[in-house]
């Protein structure tokens, strides 16, 4: 059992090490490698009968992504926000462009991942299981805001109604993805700052 915790551990490092201190190149792939899962993620879903707004795995994502590529998650959310708006149908139900329901938390995204690899960077205690939940919750709340905005501008619904259809009906949902992406990001994360090499 030691032996495969320090073998899982060793794996971590030098992925988090690639991270940080990689090439160019090699970064850049990781990120590009990440907005490919993410679309992955965006064909999971499920549509709700009242609400135009599906539910996705892309959250668990999105705050995953912040967890493993730190400061430069949002270049891995460009990516697939650029990707999507130009054709790579990889947005929630294999479309594209930037017409949609849900493009307003699609841009949410980028803001939502800076902070959550931002300040898993900056502490050690953003490690641990409740501030990681809080900071996965923090950037939901980004996420929700960008989305509200878009609904309230593209479909003109007010604002409670927006709050109502496009806020509301996912609140249970994305509790249970912050949960889990606090418990992996305290589970993955070494708690030793100078284990990120940072």
């Amino acid at each position: 059992m030691e032996w495969i915790q320090r073998k899982w551990n060793n794996y971590w490092q030098a992925y988090f090490h690639l991270v940080h201190s990689g090439t160019t190149g090699e970064r850049i792939l990781l990120c590009f490698s990440f907005a490919g899962l993410i679309g992955i993620s965006a064909q999971l879903r499920l549509t709700l009968p009242f609400t135009p707004v599906p539910v996705t795995a892309q959250v668990y994502l999105v705050l995953l992504t912040g967890i493993l590529l730190g400061k430069i998650a949002p270049v891995s959310l460009i990516i697939y926000l650029a990707g999507g708006i130009f054709g790579i149908p990889w947005f929630s139900g294999a479309t594209s462009g930037f017409s949609l329901f849900t493009f307003g938390y699609l841009v949410g995204f980028v803001p939502a991942s800076f902070l959550i690899g931002f300040f898993s960077e900056k502490s050690s205690q953003f490690r641990q299981v409740v501030p990681q939940i809080c900071l996965m919750l923090a950037g939901i709340a980004i996420i929700y805001l960008c989305g509200t905005i878009w609904l309230c501008s593209f479909l003109g619904w007010g604002w409670k109604k927006s709050l109502l259809l496009g806020v509301l009906p996912f609140i249970p949902f994305d509790l249970i993805k912050a949960y889990l992406a606090g418990l992996t990001a305290s589970i993955l994360l070494p708690a030793e700052r100078g284990y990120l090499g940072i």
